[in-house]
């Protein structure tokens, strides 16, 4: 069953997330110093897939409380609407020293859809117990990075990685002047060498992104509001020979030789979206459940 909750299941995600963010990553200058008050309330994101939608919000009141509630939505292709497919909510009580959050859940609790219709809550004591993170205010306080480190088995790194949440009723970028270059998402599984794990390049209201591990590109036109870049339907391109061996450029991806596959539409045929934040030459996102940091070329 999926779940990525914010305070439960974050500490699951170190052997699929390779960030490698260092602390001054996130850059200070646009940083507003933390504190409860800035935190105090309603704070959201919404993903969608071709296929699902899920909705998630996290509450912080200014008698120490918080309660984060997700949740999943299908899209039933008779009709169009959203269905409910599962959802998930924490409570508890939480506190800032300094920039880190710590956070007590009391609460943790799931259903689903069975057999078309929801189950009754389920109580879930693994997300129980106590969770320290760091956490960033960006766009004048409009954005809030919840930031974990880990250990990423097998390899016994320290990574890092977060959770991004847009406060409701904040201004949030929308003004694509300041998306526009190439940036590229590095990623070290050994702490030493640096690979390019996404890139993508914006010219005007054009986009090219290009995931080199897959062998894919995709390339169309977005728009950008409310911090997330939208793109519509996509031209896709593989890296990939016809025996399927990856011929990608890890160095200089956008320079390898791409083709058109007769048939093969991509994961994007229709279009994406994904939050995109920049924060000087840096910029955060979340895309497939990981938490790309980008950097200007």
């Amino acid at each position: 069953m999926k779940k990525y909750l914010l305070w439960a299941m974050l500490f699951a995600l170190p052997v699929l997330v390779s960030c490698n963010k260092d602390k001054d990553d996130v850059e200070e200058e646009n940083s507003p110093e933390i504190s409860v008050n800035k935190l105090i309330g309603t704070w959201y994101l919404n993903l969608s897939t071709e296929s699902e939608v899920s909705e998630e919000t996290v509450i912080f009141s200014s008698n120490g409380a918080f309660v984060t509630e997700e949740t999943y939505f299908y899209i039933d292709p008779a009709t169009g609407k959203k269905e409910i497919s599962s959802q998930y909510k924490l409570d508890g009580t939480y506190e800032l020293k300094g920039s880190n959050l710590i956070t007590n859940i009391t609460n943790s609790q799931f259903r689903y859809m069975d057999s078309n219709k929801m189950s009754d809550w389920i109580s879930d004591d693994e997300g129980l117990g106590q969770d320290t993170a760091s956490v960033t205010l960006l766009k004048d306080g409009a954005v809030m990075l919840v930031e974990y480190s880990g250990s990423s088995e097998p390899y016994s790194i320290e990574q890092s990685y977060f959770s991004m949440y847009f406060k409701k009723g904040a201004a949030l970028p929308g003004n694509n002047d300041e998306l526009q270059g190439t940036w590229y998402w590095n990623f070290s599984m050994d702490g030493k060498s640096s690979e390019i794990r996404m890139a993508v390049k914006f010219d005007g209201d054009n986009i090219d992104l290009v995931i080199p591990a897959w062998g894919q590109r995709y390339t169309g036109k977005y728009t950008y509001k409310d911090g997330f870049v939208v793109v519509g339907e996509t031209t896709f391109y593989t890296s990939r020979n016809e025996k399927g061996e990856n011929l990608i450029n890890m160095e200089k991806p956008f320079e390898s030789e791409w083709r058109i596959p007769s048939e093969d539409q991509g994961y994007y045929p229709n279009g994406l979206s994904l939050p995109f934040i920049v924060d000087g030459k840096k910029a955060y996102s979340i895309f497939e459940g990981l938490s790309p940091v980008f950097t200007k070329q």
